[in-house]
């Protein structure tokens, strides 16, 4: 059976679900028993850039539709095994308007992603001068009334490094949160 669900009743689902804060100050959601198993962990690293672990498995198809909206800049390095399969990529898109879209998950699926999402103004801080940027990063940079940048594929060796050094951070506290932060710049 597939589970089709608009934005707002999906967010409605997961908000239903009281979010703990642990001693790091990471937002630890589970997900809810009607979806699935696992849980998403939200660390706020800085101003406006905000880090997502999420480890999950569904029990049925889920797709999740979704109308025009704003969005800052993200990137997703994601892990699924299906029948004992690994398989990796990522996904990174720019700011500006994202499309009118529906996204699936498959039943399953056991799903790990590290998601970053950092809003245009904490990136034009950490970059400086916008004009000064090389060409490859230009298209992230979109305004508002512009449909984002998408770029996705297999991930690199050195995403693959980084992700598990995420996951596997030894550290807690401020030190974690120093750690993560300088994983995802």
């Amino acid at each position: 059976m597939t589970i089709t669900l608009s934005h707002a009743e999906y967010q409605e689902l997961l908000n239903a679900n009281q979010a703990e804060v642990d001693l790091n100050g990471d937002s630890i959601s589970p997900i809810p028993d009607r979806l699935g198993q696992g849980y998403s962990r939200c660390i706020a690293l800085k101003e406006d850039v905000e880090l997502c672990i999420e480890e999950y498995c569904l029990h049925d198809d889920v797709i999740v539709k979704q109308g025009d909206r704003p969005h800052p800049l993200e990137y997703t390095v994601q892990q699924t095994c299906r029948d004992g399969i690994n398989t990796q990529h990522y996904e990174m898109y720019g700011c500006g308007l994202a499309p009118k879209e529906q996204w699936h998950r498959a039943k399953g699926e056991r799903i790990v992603s590290i998601n970053v999402h950092i809003e245009p103004a904490a990136f034009q801080r950490w970059v400086g001068d916008i004009e000064t940027l090389p060409i490859g990063l230009k298209p992230l940079i979109g305004s508002p009334e512009q449909k984002y940048h998408c770029q996705s594929g297999m991930s690199f060796s050195s995403m693959r490094t980084v992700f598990q050094q995420i996951l596997r951070c030894p550290y807690q506290g401020v030190t974690r949160r120093l750690y993560a932060q300088s994983k995802v710049w």
